[in-house]
């Protein structure tokens, strides 16, 4: 049984096929097939605890989309991707390369290789930040006020 959320995105009210309780399933994720295969939809749980579950999921999906984020329009979204940069800035000096917008620009290896190295300190602080979402959201009565800070 699924919850249709404001967004579009579908909330697992019970385990169902490849998702578990609690998962919230974009209409665009390759799971959003068996959502649309269940067709059983309830309400979105009130309880607090369950709006916890619900928000926690909401403050993952936000860090899963912050680190996968392009670094300077170059997509580290993938671990092939960033097989291709790590590659790419060993083997050759400059390489014309698809950007995430999908523009073609000439990057060095030093362009590369800035890339390789903000991933990982990005993904870090990322991880950091949502730890301290985390906590904050184990204490508060309005889960849905525990929000991902505009950088």
């Amino acid at each position: 049984m699924f919850a249709k959320l404001d967004n579009g995105s579908a909330l697992c009210l019970a385990a169902y096929g490849d998702i578990q309780k609690g998962a919230i399933v974009p209409p665009v994720n390759e799971l959003w097939a068996q959502v649309v295969e269940c067709d059983v939809w309830g309400e979105v749980p009130s309880d607090i605890e369950q709006r916890r579950e619900r928000q926690r999921q909401m403050l993952k999906m936000e860090r899963i989309e912050r680190v996968s984020a392009p670094i300077n329009n170059v997509q580290v979204a993938t671990p092939e991707d960033r097989e291709n940069v790590q590659w790419a800035a060993s083997n050759v000096e400059s390489i014309d390369w698809i950007m995430a917008d999908n523009t073609i620009q000439t990057l060095t290896a030093a362009d590369l290789q800035v890339v390789i190295s903000q991933y990982p300190l990005r993904k870090m602080e990322l991880f950091g930040v949502y730890a301290d979402l985390l906590r904050q959201l184990e204490t508060t009565d309005d889960p849905e006020s525990v929000v991902w800070p505009v950088l």
